[in-house]
């Protein structure tokens, strides 16, 4: 029997009205959401929910400023995760991208979800307050274009690597814009993720020079289902304070996190919970599926998202 993988993307994936079918059809994942969205409120002022599906926004519109968009990917893709669990889709294994690590920290309880959704509003507004506008672009081609072209590397910083076939440089936002005119003149393919900040990069560093939280944080807990970092490309028993901004900072190693995984010769339902679902995509592209492995994803900007959940819930649930 396969054992699920839920996978967790960052930020670049997020758009306006992500998940309002779910959340017009889904009474859990609806009061979910509105709990959480009160939890937010507390810190911004402002409700998550009301911005993000305000029905006179379009989801073609940039949806990039940090301080809404870190809670919404955040609380979108935590409510999916409870919403899956809750129909008896229990998840073996964890793997979150970026700002998806923290999602998975929340959901094994390594620290309590509004904490956790505390410490990405705080880191939001430090960022929005300290740091110079910056951008993050996908380029499709294998990784070793990074280190071979010094314009790229010169320029950049390496933020991830998704596949063979993928990787994401961030930065400050002139140095990026002289990468893409080098990229069109080579008639390289890239994507510029809406993003406002360099994650990943030391565009952001002035923002965790100093990285106190203004309320409590309580003592790390052992994760009670299985996390396998993006970050480090390891399974993690164990955490630290300095680990939440570490995700932030340091790159992504999505394939590392996967190989790890498949070390164990099992099959898996990979279940990709981000408003996009390219991960299932680059899933596929790291060419680690076994014989009876699967791939889902639930929510596209195609607004199809209840569809396949009852999908989903019809073939995996309990």
């Amino acid at each position: 029997m396969n054992e699920n993988v839920f996978l967790f993307p960052g930020q670049g994936c997020q758009y306006y009205r992500m998940g309002a079918d779910l959340y017009k059809q889904d009474e859990g994942f609806k009061e979910l959401m509105d709990e959480l969205d009160s939890l937010a409120q507390i810190r911004l002022d402002r409700s998550i929910v009301d911005i993000l599906y305000n029905e006179k926004r379009k989801k073609s519109e940039a949806f990039v400023r940090i301080v809404h968009t870190h809670p919404a990917i955040f609380m979108v893709e935590y409510c999916l995760a409870k919403t899956m669990m809750a129909a008896g889709i229990i998840p073996q294994y964890l793997i979150g991208v970026s700002l998806g690590e923290y999602v998975a920290l929340a959901l094994a309880k390594v620290l309590p979800v509004e904490q956790i959704l505390g410490v990405l509003i705080h880191q939001a507004c430090l960022v929005e307050k300290l740091c110079e506008p910056g951008a993050m672009i996908g380029i499709v081609a294998a990784p070793d274009l990074y280190k071979r072209e010094p314009v790229i590397h010169e320029n950049s910083s390496l933020a991830g690597v998704s596949s063979g076939k993928h990787f994401v440089i961030s930065g400050f936002r002139e140095k990026i814009d002289m990468i893409k005119v080098f990229l069109r003149e080579q008639q390289i393919v890239y994507q510029e993720l809406p993003i406002s900040y360099g994650f990943h990069s030391p565009n952001i560093y002035p923002a965790f020079e100093s990285y106190d939280y203004p309320f409590e944080i309580s003592p790390v807990k052992v994760p009670q289902i299985e996390i396998i970092s993006s970050l480090t490309g390891k399974k993690r028993l164990s955490f630290d304070d300095g680990y939440l901004g570490q995700i932030a900072r340091k790159p992504v190693r999505f394939p590392l996190a996967l190989a790890t995984l498949c070390r164990e010769d099992k099959d898996y339902n990979y279940i990709d919970l981000g408003p996009g679902g390219s991960y299932a995509g680059f899933v596929r592209q790291n060419k680690v599926l076994g014989k009876n492995s699967k791939i889902y994803r639930v929510m596209t900007p195609f607004g199809d998202g209840m569809k396949k959940l009852e999908k989903i819930k019809d073939e995996l649930g309990a």
